[in-house]
């Protein structure tokens, strides 16, 4: 997504850690079930596994790195892209509330 000009990286001084909530997950198995299917909470369970965290736990600043580590499991070059579209639209909205 950094790579692709989606997303942008941010310092900041205060580095308060900010959980994604539950609602961000909802979401994207919705999403991502609808573009692999049924294995979509598995494939994103393997994912959490390997970034040594879960969805009670998972940071927001991580969140560019799940979303592209499960574009990563997408055959489909099209919808590699439909899918961080809307995982970008997500965290734009989760940022506003």
């Amino acid at each position: 997504l950094f790579d692709k000009g989606l997303i942008r990286y941010e310092s900041s001084d205060n580095k308060d850690e900010v959980i994604l909530p539950a609602s961000f997950f909802t979401t994207l198995k919705g999403e991502l079930t609808q573009i692999i299917g049924p294995v979509a909470p598995l494939v994103i369970e393997d994912v959490l596994w390997a970034l040594d965290s879960n969805e009670e736990q998972f940071k927001a600043e991580n969140s560019a790195t799940l979303i592209e580590s499960l574009t990563e499991e997408i055959p489909d070059e099209k919808k590699k892209l439909i899918f961080q579209q809307k995982m970008l639209e997500l965290l734009k909205r989760l940022e506003t509330e």
